[in-house]
């Protein structure tokens, strides 16, 4: 299903996430998935098999952080997907430096090269940078006035459209 990009941007201009960009701010939940199933098979094997003792518990710390952690990395995602929200930040891109393997500190846009491919895409919009998906660096307009929509927990761009100067 192709998406209208206008129909997006206007939806994160009103500050809400759109539904096609769902899999953007969940992208990364199967690592906390799986630290925190990890921790709960752990946790339940240990504890099944183990004597009831209160001098064993301290051995369990590890995996009660494992467990907090994994589910702070999954809620979080998935908070930022319930909540539907997007925060806007809005700054001056500069220009489109291309490749580079060092660039100068006032680009707008450039692509970091290592070992010769293209490694990440980065945008600087106002004071901030973002690293960011190739799809959405191709979208981004350089020289101009843009936004980058963020999820509010996780901080992941999920888009970047040009605003009115």
């Amino acid at each position: 299903m192709k998406v209208n990009q206008y129909e997006v941007d206007q939806q994160n201009l009103a500050g809400r996430l759109h539904p096609s960009q769902r899999h953007l701010a969940l992208r990364g939940i199967s690592i906390g998935v799986f630290l925190a199933a990890a921790a709960i098979v752990v946790l339940v094997l240990a504890l099944t098999t183990l004597p009831v003792d209160v001098s064993g518990l301290p051995y369990l710390l590890p995996e009660v952080a494992l467990l907090v952690w994994g589910l702070w990395l999954t809620l979080r995602r998935v908070l930022d997907v319930t909540d539907g929200r997007v925060v806007a930040i809005t700054g001056w891109t500069g220009p489109d430096v291309g490749e580079q393997i060092h660039s100068p500190a006032d680009y707008g846009k450039r692509i970091m090269i290592v070992n010769g491919q293209a490694n990440n895409y980065q945008v600087r919009i106002g004071d901030r940078r973002f690293q960011i998906d190739k799809d959405i660096y191709q979208r981004t307009p350089p020289n101009s006035t843009n936004a980058a929509f963020l999820t509010p927990r996780t901080k992941r761009v999920v888009n970047i459209a040009r605003t009115a100067t």
